[in-house]
């Protein structure tokens, strides 16, 4: 056990927590970025090149680097607490018709992840945080929120859907006599 703690002493030593890491997330970050929207046009090695630079501007400017890696440490938490809590809904046996409730929890929990570490990183203050940021999301979440059910006209009925069709069964035929044994084809399909 030792050789492990050795050995990530010698990777935090050269910097893989501080620099390589939070780099290689940046990168990674604008690179899918820019090949997504082909802002510069969708070429691979121009992409690249442009995510690299950000990367490196980001490495030397160590305030944006600290944010970096106070940020990543809540968003890992808040990764960890949706994944525990889709875990504890699906033993539950919940399930969830539409994918705009969990594109909505997982919004919520990224932004109160943000909001929490930006205020680790010092960024805002907690007066500022609960003043300037959490109570007029609270108030336009709730007021969204009452829109939503007040404004929603339900569920559609079923004279407004397609007919459903009923499934039609096949006219088998006798094809062969039962043999004792067992052996034989019995039946036939239609037409052939």
């Amino acid at each position: 056990m030792p050789e492990i703690e050795n050995i990530l002493g010698l990777l935090v030593e050269i910097g893989l927590l501080d620099v390589i890491l939070p780099f290689l997330l940046i990168f990674a970050l604008t690179f899918g970025i820019l090949q997504r929207n082909k802002v510069l046009g969708g070429k691979r090695n121009i992409d690249a090149m442009v995510a690299f630079c950000v990367g490196f501007l980001a490495l030397a400017a160590t305030s944006v680097l600290n944010i970096v890696n106070i940020l990543v440490g809540w968003l890992v938490l808040g990764l960890v607490v949706s994944i525990m809590l889709a875990l504890i809904l699906g033993l539950a046996g919940a399930k969830i018709q539409s994918n705009k409730y969990m594109t909505g929890l997982a919004i919520a929990v990224f932004a109160i992840m943000t909001l929490i570490g930006l205020n680790q990183a010092g960024l805002i203050n907690q007066q500022q945080l609960q003043s300037a940021v959490l109570l007029p999301l609270i108030l336009s979440g709730a007021l969204i929120g009452v829109l939503i059910y007040v404004l929603n006209p339900g569920k559609k009925s079923d004279s407004t859907s397609e007919p459903k069709k009923e499934p039609t069964q096949q006219n088998l035929k006798p094809h062969a006599k039962i043999k004792p044994e067992g052996e034989g084809v019995l039946w036939k399909e239609p037409g052939s």
